[in-house]
């Protein structure tokens, strides 16, 4: 899976998460998003600054 919330949707969607982890039922993966919502946040670059003239 790549570190992408996209992938993360999907893979929650066709229950990827419960299959690769042999668990029954429904897991939580919000600590997953939101580990990720962290991780991008820290690695997104820095928007240009903006010169006045």
């Amino acid at each position: 899976m790549h570190p992408d919330l996209a992938c993360v949707d999907l893979a929650d969607r066709r229950r990827a998460f419960s299959r690769a982890l042999r668990v029954s039922g429904p897991l939580d993966v919000e600590p997953v998003r939101d580990h990720l919502r962290t991780t991008m946040d820290r690695t997104a670059p820095a928007p240009p600054a903006v010169h006045s003239q």
